[in-house]
């Protein structure tokens, strides 16, 4: 009972999960933004991330796809979120909920989908067709996707889509080089429209109205770089002509009722002389009936029948159309649509002449009502209004005209395959602005609803660009590792990850914001291992070109390069304790060199492996360095006694990975048999061995002949890290898991897969014997004749021969899921590990916080002032008052506080009260007068709680802020008042006062005066006065 209680309390306090992924920021598909312009969505392999820009920070939300995403679709409502992938798989997200409500296979891949302006209808690309499906609903069912109608026409796959402003149409740009536009519902007589010109791809196709006319105008981009405008003309189209029919007939059928309701007034005036011919006259009025509806069914099926019908109802619908009166004609323009009863031809044909650029993206911003009325509507100034704002508002009409101009135009993005991207003003087409911002091709771009923000995405480089144009700047600039991670570790708070990757590159994250801040690029090689000083202010990083650098994090840069005396190859490293000693191990030759980082020169050379150095740690209490091998051995040296290693520990296999607990007592090594060895440090003893052949166990790969219960690449880990207490050790290889051991009693106690992600290799147990060719695995071989190679530059294979890294986006094998590194965060809230997908972060969840006053129903307003005035618990009654949550309450407990009692009230308050604590300060340092008072509790909060203030700036930054402006506001109010009166002490302290009898001073006037001086020098040593002191 023992052992499972214990085992219980670990789950629960390692009870992780994912919260975000930080070391890539795009992968491939489209960007998006989400309807209020302030948010990033973009796909990060089969994640999906958000990035707020006002806050500036990043989510991971919480789902999978089963591969890479393709095709991201944000309603317009921002409601609903459709994350689809290579294959067709779809996901419907509740996106206020990050909630998965449905899935759906389209069955083949999906390039383009577009949700409808009224967020009903979705529209996706099925090969050469095109699906429009109704919009599922939020609450869970069975077949929540229903489909409304397939539309074909085009002869290749369709790339991109666009709705109408009404909805009712929508037009499909195709790789058979024509545009179609379709109509959601049948419209009689209506036959979709083809655009036919281009000469390549028709990579974008907009919906637009020409601001001078007011008609429906259609923009077309293909690959080549040309743009076309296609003009709206109304002529007389078969649509036009049925409805002219139909309202022809109708008005005939009206007046033929209107005579015949005369003619039967007239027989009801008229006298009858029996009931016998009214009974005749009624028997003959139905026979004449049938016999015209019969008539009329005739001559249908005569219609029908007869071959020539179609050319006579043709005629017919002229002759209508040309009988209409101009406002019968009116009419049936209001009842047919603008789109249906007219064609589109060639306006203007633009080129771009981006030297030889292809365009691979594009977007366009239409202006919005609501943004054309406030900019062109100046407001009058009233009546009452001086000359002066009279004046301004004048000057300012010039200003709001020209912006009124700018967004009635509409405006077009454009990305080229040379990193270059323009903006354009439309119908005019003038450049607006042209900027390089890639070095690669541009996969992907997006605008915001305002037209201010751009979003760039490049998927060979993983990076994500935000741009405001009008000022020039960068919103967003991020990007992740080119190649894999190989290295992270944790700053000393837990705020920040570096990690260094085959890249080169050593990037610095912050934690909290999931955005990386600096790069260090001066590495000519993979970096390999990583650390920070035990101070936190340095970074260093061992890389395969031979160095091993420095880095300040005051003023980013590498300050020290240090180098060994023979060329190596470095692959691991570790800091001493006290951070005035670097030590790395290189992978040849098999040597240990210890560095001095004040000087740079080396210290010492360790020898006597056999092996490359494989991991290298530090002991936190002694002045100890444990040093794994491929030698199958442990070595422990005394760094500063240079003796020869102290002792050896021998294993049966490789040893892969080394780690000391945070006490020292303890070591722990990982095998290449998948076993982890715990040792006792100072009597160099095996205290125990955890068996995790099983549980490191990954998938099988498409080159395996094996099963992947009989496989032996994933079965060690490679990289192991003990817990803040030390009770736990974290480890992960290559596979696709990462597990938690217990290590008293030798208990799995969670396993974290990192990836659902099928485009990666190793991820299934049993492999689908229709995906194995002759040749091998369908995935392994290189089409070249695909469509996404059509361009030359996408055929080169610039990667050398037998090279297993290079350009992930041109290789011909899958990528192999899998762990270089993990690291606990020193504070226990988190752990990360370097993926093949990036850094992975997980972490507590802190939602679920107990405190006991939650489920206390003796929290009232009367007993909270009972604890405050009678027992007089000023802690237990402040955190009572933030329950309740009542101002006036909070307020009485914290001014009943003795001001003695401040730092201990404080520092006995939760972390999750912090928050409110600073916006009730906020709040009452505005209007209340007892300043100092104040100031008191928010220096003791700020004192007490800085670490937990500092790691959750990010969530407190609101109140902050707050908090900073009443300090700013009170300072002012305060400095000025201070001046006043000090000026006004001074003036009465010298001005004598006068006598009536023209003499020397009385008494009383010398004690007056003599009190004026000293309280102006009090006050000008005393604090500074509140406003109420100064009426007073």
């Amino acid at each position: 009972n023992g052992v499972r209680k214990q085992a219980s309390d670990c789950r629960m306090k390692f009870s992780y999960k994912f919260s975000n992924l930080c070391g890539s920021v795009y992968k491939s598909g489209n960007v998006l933004f989400t309807p209020d312009g302030n948010s990033v969505l973009s796909p990060v392999g089969n994640r999906v991330t958000l990035f707020d820009l006002v806050r500036h920070s990043s989510q991971t939300l919480p789902f999978e796809n089963l591969k890479n995403i393709a095709t991201l679709a944000l309603s317009p409502d921002g409601k609903c979120l459709l994350s689809i992938d290579e294959d067709g798989r779809a996901l419907f997200v509740n996106f206020h909920k990050r909630v998965v409500v449905a899935r759906h296979h389209f069955k083949k891949p999906v390039r383009c989908a577009r949700f409808s302006p009224d967020s009903r209808y979705l529209a996706v690309s099925h090969g050469a067709h095109v699906q429009v499906w109704f919009t599922p609903s939020m609450i869970m069912q069975f077949r929540p996707f229903q489909l409304l109608r397939t539309y074909t026409g085009q002869y290749d796959d369709v790339l991109t889509l666009d709705w109408s402003a009404d909805g009712l149409f929508f037009a499909a740009g195709s790789r058979d080089m024509t545009v179609r536009i379709y109509s959601l519902h049948p419209i009689r007589g209506y036959m979709p429209l083809t655009l036919t010109g281009h000469r390549n791809h028709v990579v974008g196709v907009f919906f637009a109205t020409d601001r001078d006319s007011g008609e429906p105008t259609v923009y077309s981009l293909g690959k080549d770089g040309a743009l076309f405008v296609w003009k709206y003309r109304q002529v007389e189209t078969p649509a036009f002509r049925k409805a002219a029919k139909k309202l022809v007939s109708t008005l005939r059928r009206r007046q033929e009722q209107e005579e015949e309701e005369e003619e039967e007034e007239e027989q009801e005036d008229a006298e009858s002389d029996s009931d016998d011919e009214e009974d005749e006259s009624d028997e003959s009025e139905d026979e004449d009936e049938e016999e015209e509806e019969e008539e009329s069914e005739d001559e249908t099926k005569e219609e029908d029948d007869d071959p020539n019908s179609m050319s006579n109802s043709n005629q017919d619908e002229k002759r209508a159309a040309a009988s209409l009166t101009a406002q019968q004609r009116a009419t049936v323009c209001k009842l047919v649509h603008p789109l249906a009863r007219g064609t589109f031809s060639i306006g203007d044909k633009h080129y771009f002449h981006q030297q030889h650029a292809k365009i691979m993206c594009a977007a366009l911003h239409r202006p919005s009502r609501a943004q054309a009325s406030s900019s062109s509507s100046s407001s009058p100034s009233s009546s009452s209004s001086s000359s002066n704002n009279n004046n301004n508002n004048n000057n300012n009409s010039s200003e709001r005209k020209q912006q009124a101009a700018t967004l009635q135009a509409c405006v077009l993005v454009v990305g080229f395959s040379n990193g270059v991207f323009g903006l354009y003003e439309l119908p005019d087409f003038n450049n607006i602005h042209t900027l390089s911002v890639s070095r690669q091709k541009i996969s992907t771009v997006a605008i915001n609803n305002t037209g201010e923000w751009l979003a760039f995405g490049a998927e060979k480089l993983g990076q994500l660009l935000v741009w405001e144009w009008q000022s020039e700047t960068y919103v967003l600039k991020q990007q992740g590792h080119f190649f894999d991670l190989n290295a992270i570790a944790y700053s000393p708070d837990g705020q920040l990850v570096v990690t260094g990757g085959d890249d080169g590159k050593v990037k610095l994250w912050n934690t909290t914001t999931g955005f990386c801040f600096v790069t260090f690029t001066d590495h000519s090689g993979p970096v390999r291992a990583v650390e920070f000083s035990p101070t936190g202010n340095v970074v260093f990083s061992a890389s395969l070109d031979g160095t091993v650098r420095a880095f300040d994090l005051v003023r980013y840069r590498n300050f020290r390069t240090m180098t060994s005396p023979t060329p190596a190859q470095f692959v691991s490293l570790s800091i001493d304790p006290s951070g005035e000693i670097v030590v790395a191990g290189s992978l040849d030759p098999f040597d240990v060199y210890a560095w001095s980082l004040q000087t740079g020169q080396l210290l010492d050379v360790f020898a006597g492996h056999t092996g490359p150095i494989s991991g290298i740690a530090f002991n936190p209490s002694d002045a100890l360095m444990a040093t794994s091998s491929w030698d199958h051995s442990v070595r422990i040296w005394d760094v500063f006694t240079r003796k020869a290693s102290v002792e050896t520990l021998q294993h049966p296999t490789d040893v892969l990975a080394v780690a000391f607990r945070p006490d020292g007592k303890e070591l722990c090594s990982a095998a290449l048999n998948g076993k982890l060895y715990f040792w006792d440090v100072y009597n160099a003893k095996l205290k125990s061995t955890i068996e995790g052949t099983r549980d490191i166990r990954g998938g099988r790969r498409s080159t395996d002949v094996r099963m992947a219960s009989t496989a032996t690449h994933s079965t060690a880990f490679t990289s192991v890290c003990y817990s803040s207490d030390g009770r736990c050790v974290l480890a992960g290889g290559n596979s696709k898991f990462v597990c938690i051991y217990e290590i008293s009693h030798k208990i799995l106690l969670r396993k974290f897969q990192i990836t659902q992600n099928r485009s990666f290799d190793g991820l299934l147990e049993h492999l689908n014997s229709k995906y194995m060719t002759e040749a091998g695995a369908l995935d392994s071989i290189d089409d070249v004749d695909s469509d996404d190679n059509s361009d030359v530059e996408d055929r080169i294979d610039r990667s050398l021969p037998g090279a297993k890294t290079g350009d992930f986006s041109s290789r011909k094998t899958k990528v192999i899921a899998r762990t270089k590194s993990v690291r606990f965060s020193p504070t226990g809230q988190q752990w990360a590990a370097a993926s093949t997908e990036g850094l992975l972060i997980y972490s507590l969840d802190e939602t679920a916080t107990f405190d006991p006053y939650d489920l206390d129903i003796e929290i009232t307003p009367d007993n909270t002032m009972k604890v405050l005035n009678e027992d007089k618990k000023y802690a237990q009654a402040l955190v009572m008052g933030l329950r309740l949550n009542e101002a006036e309450l909070l307020r009485r407990c914290v001014e009943a506080t003795p001001y003695k009692d401040i730092a201990l009230v404080v520092n006995s308050l939760p972390h999750h009260h912090i928050g409110k604590m600073i916006e009730f300060f906020a709040d009452a340092l505005r209007e209340s007068r007892h300043v100092q008072f104040y100031l008191m509790w928010v220096r003791s909060l700020l004192t007490n709680h800085g670490a937990f203030v500092q790691s959750h700036a990010n969530k407190l930054m609101t109140s902050l802020r707050a908090l900073q402006q009443s300090l700013k506001q009170q300072q002012h109010d305060l400095s000025d008042m201070f001046q006043a009166n000090k000026y006004m002490l001074q003036y009465l302290a010298s001005v004598k006062p006068s006598r009536s009898d023209g003499g020397g001073r009385d008494e009383d006037d010398d004690e007056v005066t003599g009190n004026v001086s000293d309280d102006s020098n009090k006050i000008g040593n005393d604090n500074q006065p509140s406003k109420k002191q100064k009426r007073s």
